[in-house]
């Protein structure tokens, strides 16, 4: 198993975000108008905090699928 994992500067990159504040609060059922249930969950190894990149992937293109008119 060959799963590459990332830290939130790139999920940032890869979603069109600048901040970390906007992740999470996708993350956070409290942040109902950002709140995204679907959005990748995070995981952590020691002290980090990663996402699998093909999850985010997954999601992205979910994403893109949902807005096709």
């Amino acid at each position: 198993m060959n799963q590459e994992v990332i830290k939130i500067e790139d999920v940032k990159t890869m979603i069109g975000v600048r901040s970390d504040a906007t992740v999470y609060c996708k993350l956070n059922p409290k942040y109902a108008n950002r709140y995204d249930p679907s959005f990748p969950r995070p995981f952590k190894i020691g002290g980090g905090t990663f996402w699998k990149r093909s999850e985010v992937e997954g999601w992205i293109d979910d994403q893109m699928n949902k807005n096709q008119l």
